[in-house]
């Protein structure tokens, strides 16, 4: 299905398979974009407004990344991230693995203004 998608698209919400625990998966984002990222490039979003759980989900949201194995970053925002846990999942990326960046959301519209999107 890939190969008849022309230009740039994007869906919101999308089955992407399964998770680590075998139950039916959604990212955030897919987009698609045959020359920047040919098989697709998921964004998980990460919102945590005051001090809560948000990146105790970090280790459940990297090994599904994994599972996946999908090219995918990760936006972190809002103020109630653990420092210390951010930098744990952006320690994470590389080129071997599906998970490619993790970025808070001024560090991604810096990108998305440099062309990483396409």
């Amino acid at each position: 299905m890939r190969e008849f998608v022309g230009g740039k698209q994007f869906s919101k919400q999308p089955w992407c398979g399964e998770s680590i625990y075998g139950s039916s998966r959604k990212c955030d984002f897919l987009i698609m974009n045959r020359e920047k990222f040919p098989d697709g490039l998921i964004i998980e979003c990460k919102w945590q407004e005051s001090s809560g759980s948000v990146d105790e989900k970090y280790p459940f949201t990297l090994q599904n990344v994994e599972k996946i194995g999908v090219t995918t970053v990760v936006l972190i925002d809002g103020d109630g991230y653990k420092k210390q846990a951010f930098d744990w999942l952006r320690n994470q990326v590389s080129p071997e693995r599906a998970l490619r960046g993790v970025y808070t959301m001024k560090e991604f519209q810096k990108l998305v203004n440099q062309g990483f999107l396409g």
